[in-house]
């Protein structure tokens, strides 16, 4: 609580809400879950993208605040949906800045939250920037243990940019892997992109994982990603 209040001092002067992104079943053809991503939204009703505001936030510190804030807010939503027993079986993910992640009591700050509020705690699902190069991987594992045996799933975003390393898929706890999309575009036009998804998909259902592609736009993309059996 104290960590909401300073944070609504000091970001009066706008409104942060999430909007979900949907994340579609390849093999059911229905929808499975959403991404919950982070919009401050002026007070004439324009939404400002994430990449106009997440880095001064991080770079003040507030960050924590915003990402303890959505947490609070994907719970709340969770509840509401267990309450009028709609949407039981969509799972929603968010997204924690690398910043936070390293923030002292970090787990502790999310277990109290999450705690707080009566959903399927099955439903919610924790987005680790795989490409956090400041985090050591002890700290990183320890970070996808504590919060896989709280019973958050955990997901790898950004597999296959900056940093990233195809072995921080043997940590225990990891429940998914997200390709990033810049492998998706490619995809279309370079053949050995397409080999890298079909392989890196392949690996995470043999580490007992699930494989989610990011940033589908056409139909030819679903097509072959389902013919790489991608999850969602």
């Amino acid at each position: 609580k104290d960590s909401i209040s300073f944070f609504m001092d000091n970001v009066k002067d706008s409104n942060f809400v999430f909007y979900l992104q949907p994340q579609y079943d390849v093999k059911k053809n229905r929808l499975y879950g959403a991404e919950a991503l982070a919009r401050k939204v002026e007070p004439d009703g324009k939404v400002v993208s994430p990449f106009e505001f997440i880095p001064a936030l991080e770079k003040t510190g507030l960050i924590a605040q915003l990402d303890f804030f959505i947490l609070e807010s994907v719970c709340r939503y969770l509840e509401r949906n267990h309450q009028l027993g709609i949407f039981r079986d969509i799972v929603i993910s968010m997204n924690f800045s690398r910043v936070t992640m390293q923030e002292s009591g970090f787990e502790e700050h999310v277990f109290e939250i999450v705690d707080h509020y009566d959903f399927d705690i099955n439903l919610l699902q924790v987005e680790v920037t795989e490409s956090a190069s400041s985090i050591s991987r002890k700290r990183m594992a320890e970070l996808i243990r504590s919060l896989s045996e709280h019973g958050i799933k955990v997901a790898l975003d950004d597999l296959g940019v900056e940093y990233s390393s195809l072995s921080m898929m043997t940590l225990e706890g990891v429940h998914a892997i997200k390709i990033d999309m810049s492998f998706i575009r490619a995809m279309s036009s370079d053949k050995k992109a397409g080999v890298l998804i079909r392989n890196v998909i392949r690996m995470a259902h043999e580490l007992g994982m699930e494989a989610l592609a990011e940033g589908i736009e056409t139909k030819e993309q679903l097509l072959q990603l389902g013919e790489f059996e991608c999850d969602y």
